[in-house]
């Protein structure tokens, strides 16, 4: 699993025969160029400030089936002049939405919860054998550098929210459309137009418990329309950042993360 992590390009990593390393999961969705604009009036750095140059990936983190109810995630990629790209991924529920088959219904976070069911736990128990924090990625790099590749103060929130923007909610139908499980990948290209607003962002600063204020950040633009891509869905690479680079630098932060261990998980922040 430690590509995943570890691994820094835009594109997949190769293995040790030369093909490129296979999605196992959120394989399949559409991309559109996007930016992000920022509200102007809160501490974060970095892409946080405002970006103009990114790619958005929407997809499914398992192919919907009749028993797989539609899973939606995101994936974030910002370009920073003479950096590495600035990745963030965020989901609503590796359970996904059960009899919901909008896209836009529900909220996404860079922090979510344990998984249910017998795939899934094998699933979590795959990702524990890298990182013991297996619901929650990293957004410190994020905010270290700009577009422009300036180096910043690193203010950074705890968790990130995207909240579908008013004028999209209401754009996918809830119900499925006859038997396409994949539609809503069709759905994204036709549906939404060009140039939209997709999300509001909202970021809560530091853990509840410490304290923790949410507020709007900005929204994130797309730059263009969505579409299918053979190199989005077998190519493009998202790095998934370790939590533990957040709490190397906030290691106040650490009590209020869940955890997952090979002997089981954690219970979930109980006092939340």
């Amino acid at each position: 699993m430690s590509p995943t992590f570890d691994y820094v390009s835009d594109a997949m990593p190769k293995t040790w025969d030369g093909s490129i390393r296979t999605k196992y999961i959120h394989s399949v969705g559409v991309v559109s160029k996007c930016k992000f604009v920022s509200t102007g009036d809160h501490p974060f750095t970095g892409i946080f400030e405002g970006a103009d140059f990114g790619f958005c990936r929407l997809s499914s983190a398992a192919k919907p089936t009749d028993s797989q109810p539609l899973a939606p995630g995101i994936s974030l990629k910002f370009l920073r002049n003479g950096k590495s790209s600035s990745d963030v991924v965020a989901l609503y529920s590796v359970n996904g939405t059960p009899g919901d088959w909008n896209f836009f219904s529900k909220d996404l976070s860079n922090h979510i919860g344990a998984a249910e069911g017998t795939a899934l736990h094998a699933l979590a128990y795959k990702f524990s054998s890298i990182t013991n924090h297996i619901q929650e990625v990293g957004l410190s790099n994020y905010s270290n550098y700009n577009q422009d590749g300036q180096e910043t103060a690193n203010v950074f929130p705890f968790k990130l929210r995207f909240h579908p923007h008013a004028s999209v909610q209401n754009l996918i139908p809830t119900e499925l459309q006859g038997e396409d499980y994949m539609a809503y990948t069709t759905q994204l290209e036709t549906l939404i137009p060009a140039n939209s607003t997709i999300y509001d962002v909202y970021a809560l600063d530091k853990p509840l418990p410490l304290g923790g204020v949410e507020t709007l950040i900005g929204s994130l633009q797309m730059d263009g329309a969505f579409t299918t891509s053979n190199w989005g869905d077998k190519n493009m690479f998202f790095q998934h950042q370790y939590i533990k680079d957040d709490t190397k630098l906030r290691p106040e932060w650490e009590p209020y993360l869940a955890q997952y261990s090979l002997n089981g998980k954690c219970p979930y922040m109980q006092k939340l």
